[in-house]
């Protein structure tokens, strides 16, 4: 008789499959990172070893701006040839200091102390983004459940 994968055992052992090159390929990027005179940081689930099934990786990319194409490529294909979706966020532009909570976040691949005020503000501006996506995406499924409602002819079952 054959056993019956479960949908937990698919999704531990795809969890598993996406931690196991995250690891592998950290001291890839940190050495791209070194050549370039760049960093690439870590954070997420990826960071904390936590990733589930559904787990991207993500990296804040602080380079040069004559290096930060290369970087984005590089980074880019090293999550696809190992199976894993990259979301990668520039780190250019940034302000406020890095501090308390968010730094243990990042698996730090030689930033430098001065460097951590750059990093705040793009974690700022990515936590807008998403809330307001979030936002957004309830308003709609309330909007298009009331659409249903109204326009669905009543059925008895």
């Amino acid at each position: 008789m054959q056993r019956v994968i479960t949908v937990t055992e698919l999704k531990t052992a795809e969890a598993e499959r996406r931690r196991v090159p995250v690891l592998a390929f950290v001291p890839v990027l940190a050495g791209f990172a070194r050549a370039q005179g760049g960093r690439y940081l870590l954070f997420g689930s990826a960071a904390r070893g936590t990733m589930r099934f559904d787990s991207d990786v993500d990296l804040l990319l602080d380079f040069p701006l004559d290096a930060s194409g290369a970087a984005w490529d590089f980074a880019e294909t090293a999550c696809w040839d190992r199976g894993l979706e990259p979301d990668l966020l520039p780190c250019g532009g940034c302000k406020p200091a890095l501090s308390g909570p968010y730094r243990a976040r990042f698996a730090d691949f030689g930033m430098s102390d001065a460097r951590w005020f750059e990093i705040d503000s793009a974690i700022a501006a990515a936590i807008r983004h998403f809330s307001g996506a979030v936002d957004n995406a309830a308003r709609l499924v309330s909007e298009l459940a009331a659409m249903i409602a109204r326009f669905r002819p009543a059925v008895d079952l």
